[in-house]
């Protein structure tokens, strides 16, 4: 793991779209990210249906972990 992600609380990401990319890099650190408190995720202006752009992130993450804590990850737009 690299040495300085050992100390990353939160992760925010900025106008998301819900795409694999966001998704591989959110993977990543929560993967590597052991003392990761938080991940947030903030919906693009530009996404119409922000809620199912949301369900989708979630649906993916599930897919990759059996469980993640609702308190880890975060979720919000305009």
């Amino acid at each position: 793991m690299p040495k300085r992600l050992a100390f990353l609380h939160v992760v925010k990401f900025e106008e998301v779209i819900g795409d694999d990319l966001e998704l591989s890099l959110a993977k990543y650190f929560l993967d590597n990210g052991r003392r990761l408190e938080k991940i947030c995720f903030s919906i693009s202006s530009q996404i119409v249906d922000k809620d199912e752009v949301v369900e989708e992130i979630k649906e993916k993450l599930n897919s990759y972990y059996n469980f993640i804590p609702e308190y880890l990850v975060e979720f919000s737009y305009d």
